[in-house]
């Protein structure tokens, strides 16, 4: 929110802010705005068949207030999908900011994303359910691999199975990461 003031008559106004994701049909050079919010939302990743955005409610926090951050892990954050066919937005998940505080990443079906302390958790776009992931970020997904980091310290995931693939990689070490990518390829 910001606050306008009106000179003659001595008083204020709040104006609210909005916050937009568009797109453009690369055809026709139109533009439109398919979601439209009054909280700050980010696009996380678009297709031919939509779009899959994240929003989260912080009006009301005072960030002059020593425990803001106990009042901000209360807010609400929704994980949103615009469909492209039927230009309909629905909020597929609504959790506090403490339960879901960024999309890592998407892959095929899957949304991943992770709470404010770190712990992980996917959206699977084909049945709705949402399913605990590992510890770690998420650094990179593929289509059946995942690069998690911890620290200093990196593993490999196959997402299939759940299995770690290999122990901790140093991430430091070229030839261990050399040996990731390679492993992503097959």
């Amino acid at each position: 929110d910001s606050i306008q003031y009106n000179e003659d008559r001595q008083e204020s106004e709040v104006v609210q802010e909005l916050f937009y994701i568009g797109c453009m049909n690369l055809t026709t050079g139109k533009d439109e705005t398919i979601i439209e919010s009054t909280y700050p939302t980010y696009l996380v990743a678009a297709g031919e068949t939509g779009v899959i955005a994240y929003s989260y409610d912080n009006t009301g926090i005072d960030y002059e207030d020593p425990d803001y951050r106990a009042e901000l892990e209360k807010c609400k954050a929704q994980l949103m999908r615009w469909n492209a066919e039927t230009g309909d937005k629905e909020i597929l998940v609504e959790k506090t900011v403490k339960e879901f505080s960024n999309v890592e990443c998407v892959s095929g079906t899957r949304v991943f994303c992770r709470t404010k302390y770190g712990e992980n958790w996917y959206y699977d776009l084909k049945n709705g359910e949402t399913v605990p992931f590992v510890q770690g970020s998420v650094q990179y997904i593929g289509s059946r691999y995942a690069l998690l980091s911890s620290g200093e310290k990196w593993k490999m995931l196959d997402l299939q199975t759940g299995q770690e693939l290999q122990n901790e990689l140093d991430w430091l070490a070229e030839n261990d990461r050399a040996a990731f990518e390679e492993n992503l390829q097959g």
